[in-house]
């Protein structure tokens, strides 16, 4: 009876929902594993929470006896709803695994990565794509704050929220360096499915329906070889994820640049580090990681910008909070202004100071690469640009954004 339970999937994504009266949760699978989105009723929901490696077989035989009002459940019975959510590849075990390195194996013999969101997010036709592209920058056009000169930007905060909802953001930033000379991007993104302290790396020039961007692999490779544990050994991350692949689009539009070369990384989230150390560099690995692209940005002839492709806060019942997200927007707000007075101070201990305040209580998905992008420059002075909320009040939640340039000291 002391049988160690399985763990639940770290990857996919579980969405509380109401249908006909009853509470579910939808459960979505980047991976692709889950071919339809699969709604579980709550019973099922709550089952996945003991799923976290620190239970065992009677733990959960408890667990569901006491919300069965004392009635006992065998060991047959839970079994049998383990290998319900093992069919559905929701549990880290050997057919999750066996399925997994499949695709990784498939992925990696992929010579680029296609534009996986073209023809949901934004067109997948070139010419309807520049059309929607020129008329979310015609929302800012010609209103570069003064004091910026698109020649001494080096950094960018741009949203990677879907483009419609955020576009003035993604105006106000991106039109900071319309035409720019910029011939390197070191584009940091959130990586939704990349562990924790990790970074995803690719050697896959990235394709989209306005052509193929390239990737610089001699910088990947030695990226690649950085001490430590923190880098993956595949890249399977960068197939579903939109953070970098939405900046590649703006930056294709508005620079134009056929030799324009990215480094695309995607960080993991550095929550559970918050308490135990004072910033990026003190994490094992992660501060080797860094300190060596860093010296690799300082050592570049040509012209560079460095870009975290970033949202803020995620708050509501969808994101597994008990208040809506029109509730907690004012404070979550708060602490989105405070982080971005922090990141344009180019402060770097304030910065992280910040999030430890509120324990990242508002999810800002963005802290990793924004953490990241303070420690590769040696300063820089920052300009706020755009700030909204995007409501979505059918999972009453929200989800926060913003735009920031950065200039030379």
């Amino acid at each position: 009876m002391t049988e160690q339970l399985p763990k639940m999937r770290d990857d996919v994504e579980l969405i509380p929902m109401s249908h006909a009266g009853q509470q579910m949760v939808l459960v979505r699978d980047p991976l692709g594993l889950i071919k339809e989105p699969v709604a579980l009723n709550e019973a099922a929901a709550v089952i996945l929470t003991m799923l976290d490696g620190s239970h065992t077989m009677a733990d959960l035989k408890l667990f569901l006896a006491r919300r069965q009002g004392g009635v006992l459940v065998t060991t047959i019975e839970v079994t049998q709803i383990l290998e319900q959510l093992s069919a559905f590849y929701l549990l880290q075990d050997e057919r999750y695994e066996r399925a997994r390195s499949q695709i990784v194996a498939a992925y990696a013999t992929e010579p680029t990565r296609t534009a996986y969101h073209a023809g949901v997010a934004y067109p997948s036709d070139p010419e309807e794509l520049k059309l929607e592209l020129e008329d979310i920058m015609a929302i800012r056009a010609g209103a570069i704050p003064e004091g910026i000169d698109p020649g001494e930007v080096i950094a960018l905060v741009a949203p990677h929220m879907d483009l419609k909802p955020a576009a003035a953001c993604y105006a106000a930033a991106y039109g900071t360096v319309r035409g720019a000379a910029v011939d390197l991007a070191i584009i940091l993104g959130t990586g939704h499915s990349v562990r924790s302290g990790s970074f995803a790396l690719t050697k896959k020039d990235f394709e989209t329906p306005l052509g193929t961007v390239t990737t610089d692999k001699d910088i990947v490779e030695e990226l690649m070889s950085s001490p430590g544990d923190c880098v993956l050994d595949n890249d399977l991350s960068h197939r579903h994820e939109h953070s970098i692949e939405f900046q590649v689009l703006f930056l294709q539009y508005v620079l134009d640049n056929p030799n324009l070369s990215i480094v695309p990384i995607l960080c993991g989230s550095f929550r559970s580090s918050l308490d135990s150390y004072n910033g990026p560099s003190e994490i094992p690995g992660v501060g080797a990681f860094l300190g060596r692209l860093r010296g690799i940005i300082e050592q570049q002839k040509r012209r560079c910008l460095v870009i975290a492709g970033v949202d803020f806060s995620h708050i509501g019942i969808k994101f597994g909070d008990p208040y809506s997200g029109r509730t907690l927007a004012p404070d979550a707000t708060e602490h989105d202004k405070a982080l971005i007075d922090r990141l344009c101070a180019w402060d770097v201990a304030g910065f992280w100071q910040e999030s430890r305040r509120v324990k990242d209580s508002y999810k800002v998905c963005g802290f990793a690469p924004m953490a990241s992008m303070l420690e590769l420059l040696p300063a820089a002075r920052g300009h706020f640009l755009e700030y909204d909320v995007a409501y979505e009040d059918a999972m009453h939640s929200a989800v926060s954004y913003a735009a920031v340039a950065f200039t030379r000291p």
